[in-house]
């Protein structure tokens, strides 16, 4: 089956495809006049980057985007560092991400940051793809942002009330005061902003604040003192309109937070915007439309809204976190205010403070779009509310927290929290809008009662956190859902259940969020995930050849479902369906529930085929088709089975730790075989040598198998173990019509040991791969289907031979490898190109004392090609037997 990949993966893919193309794609370039025109006071002409322009074909595949805007001159003021904010003293270099930036301190006391308008963003590169084509391909989607965006948002921000700086875009002059930045910064094109701080000496910050944090400064706060508050309408507000403006990437990190003081000496939190890079992001092109289909946050800005799933996604955490205690009526409310305070007046005030240059250009299609937009918002505020009220998070203090839940007949949820004694949270939820309430009450000795009588009502989760906690559940929900589940494994608790509710006291995994009252971190993909709820359809597609059956085409996807406390997700269902030019094919599913917290992982498997067994040679260890079966040769219609296998297992997957596994489960398996009398399995003496060689049978079985894997990357291993070894047996094969014979029980053990190494230095000695496996057949072998045999040959294990070549109750084989890398070339990635040797040799039994001693060796060798470090490799070989040489081709290596 086919898993997610991650994103740099997925992208890759994608552009993996431009090798046939072989297009030119710009390089980086940051926008930067020459040292001796950047004089303090003059204007200059400057387009930010040229380099983004490119022809038809360029645009169809990267996007046209705002390539145009970026290589038209703008005119741009050379600032006087020593006239700006009393004069600039610069402090340290910033923007480790993809701008470039400088921090000063002007004589008035407040710092600012000098921004650069032209990115870098293939820093966030790993060092090997840097400076290739991939590189240069993601430099390159910088054009998909509006160098000026900027410059328009502090207008509609002053008219919504939203707390911003007011960048102002110069070039940076050629200015000894620069010092050690003089080098690098002068003729730098950019904007200069305040960057929002508190004040000196308990002086009042930035718009009059106490106090300035980040997102995180600002969580801990909160945790601490119920007094602080966020100011969740002015949130509400801010996010509204960074999906108005088409500004997805408001993640954790993009906010500062200015804290204001209340008449009652209370505080609340005002959110202050950071970097609108992101605003007017256009993503389209061909690339861009690949990319999206596996991650929706990557929208494109136009005179209508994108799904509103792609464009809150990067914000998601924050949005359930800080905006669960407001009602509809309140988001009805901010979106119609925000449309009347959004007049055509405002908006092409805004737009118009674009360059001259750049307005004249599209100013009037912006101020198009954001009429449009604006005449949607209040549609768009619907939906937003509908993605977040479905799953709701309701976070409290470390403080002694006392939490009283009503149940209402009419199948609402009032929820009351006091903290201290001082009311913190009161709100009731609608069945028709909520699914689930998540209530944490984090630290401190916390209470919390549910109530009241309801036919319906909605599911609560409710972790009291770490404290001496007390949990009441006295409500009686007559119909379905209702659930109320408590979970707390610390502290000494005291619990009263109803009949509806229960006491979880597992411990949660240490990587799970809800026990984090900060969001998880950015990188931390999977627990993030966990934290949406949401459910994703990717499509899959495959080519490739195999010499029994062809070229063969597969299309199909899968479901990843999230949920609550499940990493890294609540359950995937793939699909596939193949088709060969021989006319057969396989449609496979596959269902799995992993639990990373139980280490116990829940797989349910089907699939319906006709490639798993497409030849059959016939019993022993030297059969010769030629000799036995005279004009009979291996690609002959002779051999071919008409072989279809319908099959389901559920299995059971076990962690036991130390990189070992454990899978055990039933199948179920039904196989037909037909054949005609010129072929093996339909000659007269067929059906008394081949059990099943022309009979429906029915096989069901109990399985088990065990794995310890240490290697480094098992596609293409440097170093490690890997143990896999296990067997079935089946109590008894079943005939499923009258003429078809029920036989006896029989079973089957099998095992592999490959173990990995490579002397010295990996980069530049060669790696050694070995391996050793076998099976047997255990029961009477009359009483054995044929396609159950011990077999060698083929890609599984002795390279050379036709697949399933040789057939006994038991096999053995061996597979020898060294690998050597030889050298690296940068075509559109850097690949490590080696080769490598092979030896492998093997044998069956079938007869006891028939004298077929031959053990089966095949010699060969190949290329390999890998790229970031081997994670993904494809392997060319050919071995050569004393029957054949063939050529085998596939994704990693064969073990």
């Amino acid at each position: 089956m086919y898993h997610p990949s991650t994103v740099i993966r997925q992208i890759c893919t994608c552009w993996f495809a431009l090798l046939l193309v072989g297009l030119p794609v710009a390089s980086v370039v940051t926008a930067q006049v020459p040292p001796e025109d950047a004089i303090a006071g003059a204007r200059v002409s400057v387009a930010p980057n040229p380099r983004y322009s490119a022809g038809p074909l360029h645009r169809w595949i990267f996007g046209t985007e705002y390539r145009d805007i970026w290589g038209i001159p703008v005119k741009i003021e050379v600032m006087d560092i020593s006239k700006f904010a009393g004069g600039l003293t610069p402090i340290k270099k910033g923007g480790f991400g993809q701008t470039t930036s400088l921090h000063m301190r002007g004589t008035d006391g407040i710092r600012y940051v000098f921004r650069s308008l032209d990115k870098d963003p293939a820093r966030g590169l790993p060092d090997d793809l840097r400076h290739t084509f991939v590189g240069n391909v993601v430099n390159d989607q910088i054009s998909s942002q509006h160098p000026y965006a900027s410059l328009i948002i502090p207008k509609l921000s002053d008219a919504l009330g939203i707390l911003h700086v007011t960048p102002t875009l110069y070039v940076m002059p050629n200015d000894p005061v620069l010092g050690e930045f003089q080098e690098e910064f002068a003729g730098l094109v950019g904007a200069i902003e305040e960057r929002p701080n508190e004040g000196p000496d308990g002086e009042p910050g930035f718009a009059g604040s106490t106090k300035v944090s980040s997102s995180s400064g600002m969580f801990d706060d909160l945790e601490k003192d119920a007094r602080q508050r966020v100011d969740a309408v002015s949130f509400l507000r801010a996010r509204l309109f960074d999906v108005y403006v088409g500004d997805r990437d408001r993640h954790f990190d993009q906010w500062r937070w200015a804290r204001m003081e209340n008449a009652d000496g209370s505080y609340r939190w005002l959110p202050v915007p950071k970097d609108r890079d992101q605003a007017f992001k256009i993503n389209d092109g061909l690339m861009m439309s690949l990319t999206r289909i596996y991650q929706r946050q990557y929208v494109s800005f136009s005179g209508r809204y994108p799904s509103i799933e792609g464009a809150s996604f990067n914000g998601r955490e924050m949005d359930r976190r800080l905006l669960v205690g407001l009602k509809k009526a309140v988001w009805d409310s901010v979106a119609a205010d925000m449309e009347q305070r959004l007049t055509d007046t405002v908006i092409v005030e805004a737009v118009s403070n674009l360059p001259a240059e750049i307005y004249a250009f599209h100013g009037k299609e912006l101020e198009d779009q954001l009429k449009t937009r604006r005449d949607q918002l209040r549609q768009m505020s619907d939906d937003y509310y509908s993605l977040l009220a479905k799953y709701v998070d309701l976070h409290s203090t470390d403080e002694d927290d006392v939490a009283e839940i009503e149940r209402l007949a009419s199948g609402a949820v009032h929820v009351k929290v006091l903290t201290s004694g001082v009311p913190y949270f009161d709100r009731t939820f609608l069945p028709e809008e909520t699914k689930e309430i998540r209530i944490l009450t984090h630290g401190g000795s916390d209470r919390i009662t549910v109530r009241g009588d309801s036919e319906t009502s909605i599911k609560l989760r409710i972790l009291p956190g770490g404290g001496d906690d007390v949990m009441v559940d006295s409500s009686f929900v007559r119909g379905s859902g209702g659930e109320t589940l408590f979970y707390d494994d610390r502290g000494d608790n005291s619990v009263i259940l109803g009949k509806r509710s229960k006491l979880d006291e597992s411990k949660p995994h240490e990587r799970h969020p809800d026990e984090l009252f900060l969001p998880p971190a950015p990188e931390d993909d999977e627990a993030r995930m966990a934290q949406s709820w949401g459910r994703y359809t990717y499509p899959l597609a495959l080519v490739y050849y195999a010499p029994d059956h062809g070229a063969i085409a597969g299309a199909g996807g899968f479901v990843v479902k999230h949920g609550w406390r499940k990493l890294p997700f609540k359950y995937r269902w793939q699909t596939m369906a193949q088709f060969s030019t021989s006319g057969r094919g396989k449609i496979a599913t596959g269902l799995s529930f992993p639990n990373a917290s139980s280490k116990l992982s829940v797989t349910l498997s089907a699939y319906y085929s006709g490639l798993e067994f497409v030849r059959f040679f016939g019993f022993g260890n030297e059969t010769d088709p030629v000799g036995d079966f005279p004009g009979e040769d291996f690609d002959s219609e002779f051999y071919r089975t008409r072989h279809t296998d319908l099959f389901f297992s559920p299995s059971l997957d076990i962690d036991l730790g130390g990189k070992t596994s454990l899978e055990l489960g039933p199948a179920v398996q039904f196989v037909g075989v037909r054949s005609d009398a010129d072929e093996l399995l339909g000659q007269p003496f067929a059906q008394q040598s081949f059990f099943g060689s022309d009979d429906d049978l029915v096989l069901v079985s109990g399985n088990a198998s065990l794995q310890i894997d240490t290697r480094d990357n098992p596609g293409a291993a440097a170093s490690g173990f890997h143990l896999h070894a296990g067997g079935k047996l089946v109590p008894r094969v079943l005939g499923v019509d009258d003429e078809a014979r029920d036989e006896g029980s029989y079973g089957r053990i099998f095992g592999s040991a490959a173990a990995y190494f490579t002397p010295g230095n990996a980069a530049k000695n060669p790696m050694v791969a070995l391996r050793v496996g076998g099976e047997k057949v255990l029961g009477d072998f009359d009483d054995v289907p044929f396609y159950e045999a011990a077999f060698i040959g083929g890609a599984k294990n002795v390279r050379g031979f036709r697949e399933n070549r040789f057939a006994g109750d038991a096999a053995v084989y061996g597979n020898a490898e060294v690998r050597l890398k030889v050298i690296r070339v940068k075509l559109i990635f850097p690949w490590d190109v080696g080769v490598h040797g092979l030896v492998d040799a093997g044998r069956v039994w079938y007869e006891e004392g028939d004298g077929a001693d031959k053990i089966h060796t095949a010699f060969g060798g190949g290329l390999w090609l890998g790229i970031l470090n081997r994670t993904q490799t494809i392997s060319f070989s050919v071995a050569s037997s004393d029957e054949e040489t063939l050529f085998y081709a596939r994704a990693g290596f064969h073990f």
